[in-house]
């Protein structure tokens, strides 16, 4: 009798034991990320967010930079894009997705045109710990991310800190100024950056005003949001995410638009025509004016 108490107290020791080693291990290694379940910001003293991204004793020990899974610069795409997690994914799973330079994606690499260090991928547009930001916790939008227009409260304002060559991006400290001047050939391929709610026949006007100046109705849709026009990639899903990367469409515009300058006329009329649809349309360019 006095053995198998031996015995049993044995096993029970090293059953604690193990469950006291297992938690301090569990408390200082990672918790993985769970969909719908934001960590980036809105802490509290009751909340367990930092281990998603922080370990604070087993953190990876190559390339791992203050207590994370990878390196800084690697911090959002190992979560966001290579690390298998089911959470969202703007870029799919592929990593040249996002690290590559061209039409169908706001990237890591514009950088590298200048020194200036104005645009460094998503670090660029998101707080990741939710400092300094307008719109909720769910979208982590710096209210300041392009330093033209100073802090902003609302989408559009934030699209046009970057790309309003109108509304600020000439001052001192704005990407027009510092990097992209007048006859920049770098300009004609990311900078349409006009933003102008009345007509000066130049701009493309942002109104909800679907009359022209002669009271002919020229547009079936309003134009006084960016998305209006750069509307593809919604609503969100894995691979295809409006402003983050679109497959198939060049600038956001529309998966028909493949191709800098070649079927742009389709863009135009899904708003310039009733029924976005140059061939059935009863309305609209060509047809009533």
């Amino acid at each position: 009798m006095k053995r198998i108490f031996t015995i049993l107290f044995i096993l029970i020791f090293v059953l604690a034991l193990t469950l006291v080693v297992t938690s301090i291990a569990f408390a200082g290694g990672y918790k993985e990320p769970t969909a719908g379940q934001n960590p980036h910001g809105s802490y509290s003293d009751t909340t367990d967010k930092c281990k998603v991204c922080h370990a604070v004793h087993n953190a990876r020990s190559s390339p791992g930079q203050t207590l994370l899974r990878s390196s800084r610069n690697d911090a959002c795409t190992y979560c966001h894009i290579t690390g298998g997690f089911s959470i969202k994914t703007p870029y799919g799973t592929t990593s040249t997705n996002y690290t590559n330079e061209n039409d169908r994606n706001h990237d890591d690499n514009h950088n590298s045109y200048t020194s200036a260090n104005l645009y460094g991928g998503c670090v660029s547009c998101h707080a990741v710990h939710g400092a300094n930001t307008f719109g909720g916790a769910s979208k982590i939008l710096k209210n300041d991310p392009g330093k033209a227009l100073g802090t902003v409260s609302s989408e559009i304002d934030f699209c046009r800190d970057c790309h309003n060559k109108a509304g600020g991006n000439t001052v001192s400290g704005g990407c027009m100024y510092t990097c992209h001047t007048q006859g920049d050939t770098i300009e004609a391929n990311i900078s349409p950056e006009y933003y102008l709610t009345t007509r000066n026949g130049v701009t493309h006007v942002m109104t909800t005003t679907l009359t022209g100046n002669y009271g002919t109705t020229v547009a079936w849709v309003s134009s006084e949001t960016c998305r209006k026009c750069h509307k593809e990639g919604q609503p969100y899903a894995s691979g295809d995410s409006y402003p983050h990367y679109t497959p198939s469409a060049v600038q956001f515009l529309d998966d028909g638009y493949t191709q800098q300058n070649t079927y742009l006329d389709l863009v135009c009329m899904n708003c310039h025509t009733d029924t976005g649809n140059g061939a059935s349309c009863t309305s609209g360019v060509g047809k009533t004016f």
